[in-house]
């Protein structure tokens, strides 16, 4: 039976195409219905048809890309354009991708599909594929279906060993398989040339993998994986075959490459409905390498990590929060290690670093919230808090984590402690200007009360306020006497002597330079 995927926007158009025919009596299987090609080259990756029934304008992806895809990837699909009068130019397009044929949605008869379905000539996937890439496809397909571990398609193995023939062999033998997922992960390190170094692990581990007649499937995201199988064995012979395997792997790849890599093992399994389960043992198995650094950890020997319950949660919560408002830098790096010895390692790696950004973010919020860090940003040494921060996420374990924490610590205590000298000096100086506006008041003056030279005053003074000295002092003094005028209790010249001004009339021109009105048009205002 010839299988069908239909792929339409229009819902009208999908469920006409469903019920229009009945397919199974001609000898056909609707296996997918997708209102974008977006969708359906995600199913098509999992399991290919004979036959694409598509239409060309559609969102997120076009008929156009979807056919292109389909023409790269997989030649033997035969495709049939379901086209609209307007779609002419769209329609030349996919003719030159040598589409089989293309139907008039509002024109479309039954017969007439049935009878341009009757015309087509099927090839198999491996007739227009060369040998040696009919496995890589394979492995491709399986990697997209292992990622969706509810498919239906797992429930029928029957079909599983149709769609993926070459790499179903080992479950097809009447003896008991025992077969174990790997998963490897690269050891962090710096390189210069990290893509070689991908490219020459694949190329490595593909070659060992089919050494000990094991399949390699990908590498994805760093995480090189595959799946090894062995017949008639006690599971104990199973293991040490494994682990024979594994430290070929290890020796190979530190003498080649001069590369270590950690593994990941998942428990035995016998069925091919096991793999998507078996590649989540195996990454929940690399989480240990967090902890305990470079070994192989098997998922059956190794407990199981947890989340924090919420109470836990909760009191972590509190207790950082408390420590960082208080200050108590001391005891906040002990609680901190206490954590990590005897908390953190039972949890997965996600909640650790949960519970490492949540520290973090109890002192930035301490910062923004106690020091008005709204002005920080201007301040030469706060970056350093941010890039101790940024190199948290480059971390690959615990003690990496933990250094890096007390270090984003460290600058943190070094920050409050700037800020409060920075804030004990302008303080001292409001404090002095406060006491002293009545009378001249020089900035050399002022510079004296907080012990900083004037140069050095004038430049800090005027990064912390947005004025100079001069001119803060000079509002200030306006915003005194506006408050003496709204009194109406003194004359001009009496307002300006209590504000430090023993000229009235220079007094008067500061007034209007700040205020931009004369000291009658604000009583007036007033």
């Amino acid at each position: 039976m010839r299988t069908i995927m239909i792929v339409d926007d229009e819902k009208l158009v999908r469920l006409g195409l469903q019920s229009v025919i009945d397919w199974e009596k001609n000898g056909y299987e609707v296996i997918g219905v997708y209102k974008n090609g977006e969708e359906a080259w995600d199913a098509i990756q999992i399991r290919s048809p004979d036959i694409v029934l598509s239409d060309i304008r559609m969102p997120k992806m076009d008929g156009i890309t979807l056919i292109s895809l389909l023409k790269q990837n997989y030649p033997h699909v035969n495709v049939i354009i379901l086209s609209s009068h307007e779609d002419y130019e769209y329609t030349r397009k996919a003719i030159q991708l040598n589409v089989k044929d293309y139907l008039l949605k509002h024109e479309l008869e039954p017969d007439d599909l049935l009878r341009v379905l009757s015309s087509l000539e099927f090839l198999t996937e491996t007739d227009e594929v060369e040998p040696s890439s009919i496995l890589a496809l394979e492995k491709q397909k399986l990697m997209q279906l292992i990622k969706q571990p509810e498919h239906e398609i797992w429930q029928n193995e029957s079909l599983l060993f149709t769609e993926y023939p070459l790499l179903a062999e080992p479950f097809k033998r009447k003896a008991r398989q025992n077969c174990f997922w790997l998963s490897f992960r690269l050891v962090s390190r710096k390189s210069s040339d990290l893509e070689h170094e991908y490219r020459a692990i694949e190329a490595l581990l593909e070659e060992l993998f089919h050494r000990f007649d094991a399949h390699f499937m990908a590498n994805e995201a760093g995480t090189y994986a595959g799946y090894i199988c062995s017949s008639d064995l006690p599971l104990a012979s199973a293991k040490e075959q494994v682990d024979e395997f594994i430290n070929e792997i290890f020796h190979s790849t530190k003498k080649v490459l001069n590369i270590a890599l950690y593994c990941g093992i998942s428990s035995c399994f016998s069925q091919y409905d096991s793999l998507p389960g078996a590649k989540i043992e195996a990454e929940k198995a690399l989480e240990h390498f967090f902890y305990q650094g470079i070994g192989v950890y098997w998922h059956d020997e190794w407990p199981v990590t947890r989340c924090f319950s919420e109470a836990e949660w909760i009191r972590l919560y509190h207790q950082a929060k408390q420590l960082i408002w208080n200050e108590q830098f001391d005891e906040l790096y002990l609680w901190i290690q206490n954590q990590f010895e005897t908390v953190l390692p039972v949890l997965n790696t996600e909640e650790t670093m949960r519970f490492v950004q949540m520290v973090v973010q109890r002192l930035t919020d301490y910062l923004l919230e106690r020091y008005q860090m709204e002005f920080m940003r201007q301040i030469k040494d706060v970056p350093s808090l941010y890039d101790q921060f940024s190199q948290l996420q480059l971390a690959s374990t615990c003690e990496e984590v933990l250094q890096i924490l007390i270090e984003v610590l460290h600058a943190g205590e070094e920050v409050v402690h700037e800020l409060k000298e920075r804030k004990n000096w302008i303080i001292k100086t409001y404090e002095y200007i406060e006491a002293n506006f009545e009378q001249s008041i020089r900035l050399e003056d002022a510079a004296r009360q907080v012990n900083f030279s004037e140069n050095y005053f004038s430049q800090r003074f005027h990064q912390e306020t947005g004025y100079s000295f001069t001119n803060y002092l000079m509002r200030y003094r306006i915003e005194k006497a506006k408050a003496l005028l709204l009194l109406d209790q003194h004359s001009t010249d009496e307002i300006a002597n209590q504000v430090g001004y023993s000229n009235p009339n220079y007094f008067i021109k500061v007034f209007k330079k700040i205020t931009g009105m004369t000291i009658s048009e604000f009583k007036r205002k007033k």
